[in-house]
């Protein structure tokens, strides 16, 4: 589930949304021939949710006509619901774009934005979030922690408290 939060007045928003258009049918198309090539029927893989933070029904309806006709909306009169969507993730400008995986809401990305605008092909969807890159003195603690448990996990095989098949996994 990609959730599109924009507002009418907003330029940002304007140049967005046809490259979001466009990278979501890319999407879908590349989705659809790889079920297809497998005998498999094909079936909705991105499903657009609008989020307008528009205040005035003349701007939300601006903003749903710019959009495609088949994403989903949260309806005008659900004012509340669209600012406490816009609230829990934290949405400070517009154009933002919200990855939730849909059977979970899990976010798989708070800040799709730059690879979608990176990607207009579609082409490395579902726009995951980057790996997070460590700090290096967060990953020396990682490393000492891990040593230092490793170490620990050792000592008690060697002391009989522990079986060495408790070591690998097994």
């Amino acid at each position: 589930v990609l959730l599109y939060f924009s507002r009418q007045n907003c330029e940002h928003c304007k140049a967005f949304t046809p490259v979001l258009q466009a990278a979501a049918a890319a999407a879908q198309k590349a989705a659809d021939a790889a079920v297809t090539a497998v005998g498999m029927p094909p079936s909705t893989v991105l499903e657009v949710v609008v989020v307008s933070v528009d205040s005035e029904q003349e701007g939300y309806s601006a903003t749903m006509a710019s959009c495609e006709p088949t994403w989903l909306t949260i309806p005008f009169n659900k004012g509340k619901e669209r600012q406490e969507a816009a609230q829990r993730y934290g949405i400070t400008g517009v154009p933002a774009v919200i990855i939730l995986k849909s059977d979970t809401g899990t976010i798989l990305n708070i800040d799709a934005r730059e690879q979608i605008l990176a990607d207009p092909e579609g082409a490395k969807f579902p726009w995951l979030a980057p790996p997070k890159k460590l700090h290096p003195t967060e990953s020396e603690v990682l490393t000492l922690a891990c040593e230092t448990l490793g170490l620990a996990a050792v000592k008690e095989s060697h002391s009989g408290r522990m079986p060495a098949q408790s070591l690998v996994g097994a």
